[in-house]
């Protein structure tokens, strides 16, 4: 227990101990009683919350840099688990012991609601997501050229879209692009647990190609030249636009328009069986509005809407 608490609690202890004599034995057990919930909230709010924060893994690096800066001014601990939007979901469904669930996508927190698993008053926008495409080798096609071809793609990876608001998000693309049921035909499409995996996937070196959040190639690649290349008008599957990013040496990115996929809204979401219910909404409320974590949830390549936010 911290210093200050202790001295809190000794005092009341002294006026405990010089008032007992001098009041009615109703008074004394009144006082005792009062005094130990006193000891009990001091102790509590000198010692912190325990915080679960069930997180989805395209935004797990983000919220281990916000959770770092949290703690710095908060007495509170936060511990991650980190997983698809799917598979946190089915764990909170079935019991697992949580405080907040931060998905990918806007309908998993919506369907606890539903289920009175979340409270319904504590539902928020925490980010908007920006699919990328990841490419390991090559240069980006000219205006002229059809721009990134899969063609030449032996591994294409991408979360379950099952499981993973991204992997839906990539699939829309693919559909859009016509490139779905070539790719599905030809079994070139290897199918992560997250979009976390997926990336793991291209790093690793046993997928060429890798549909991914915009944020984990922030993250990945600190040093990456600013700007990138300039937009190119047929640079895309086929001959949308878009603009194609260079990486260093270790390939490139295109950013799908938006238009290909329908927005990636990350919510969150405090349970309802939760014991912390005070700590939670302090952390929801600090993620959402405080400056400091609102620009590292933008830095990290993430948008946040306003409006949304709670």
């Amino acid at each position: 227990m911290p210093p200050s608490a202790s001295r809190v609690i000794n005092l009341l202890i002294r006026l405990y101990g010089r008032h007992c004599a001098s009041i009615a034995p109703s008074g004394t057990a009144f006082f005792q009683r009062l005094l130990a919930l006193l000891i009990i909230a001091w102790s509590t709010a000198a010692s912190g919350a325990d915080l679960t924060v069930a997180v989805a893994a395209n935004f797990a690096a983000t919220l281990k840099t916000l959770v770092h800066q949290y703690q710095l001014q908060s007495t509170d601990t936060v511990r991650m688990s980190v997983g698809s939007s799917g598979k946190l979901y089915a764990q909170i469904v079935q019991g697992a012991p949580y405080d907040i669930f931060l998905s990918a996508d806007s309908e998993l927190p919506d369907a606890l609601v539903n289920q009175q698993l979340a409270l319904r008053d504590s539902r928020f926008t925490y980010a908007l997501g920006t699919l990328a495409v990841w490419h390991s080798r090559g240069e980006p096609g000219d205006a002229g050229s059809g721009g990134l071809d899969l063609g030449t793609a032996s591994i294409v990876a991408l979360a379950s879209p099952r499981h993973a608001p991204y992997g839906r998000a990539a699939r829309q693309v693919l559909i859009a692009e016509k490139q779905w049921d070539t790719l599905v035909a030809s079994k070139r499409l290897a199918l992560a647990e997250s979009v976390g995996q997926a990336w793991h996937y291209a790093a690793s070196g046993n997928a060429d190609v890798a549909f991914v959040a915009l944020s984990q190639l922030r993250q990945a690649q600190p040093t990456a030249r600013p700007g990138g290349l300039p937009v190119l008008p047929a640079a895309t599957l086929t001959q949308a636009q878009a603009v194609i990013q260079a990486v260093d040496n270790a390939g490139f990115y295109w950013l799908p328009p938006q238009h290909l996929y329908a927005p990636i809204v990350q919510q969150g979401v405090i349970l309802a069986r939760s014991e912390n219910l005070a700590a939670a909404r302090r952390f929801c409320a600090w993620l959402t509005l405080d400056p400091v974590a609102v620009n590292i949830i933008h830095a990290a390549g993430y948008h946040t809407d306003a409006a949304a936010l709670k």
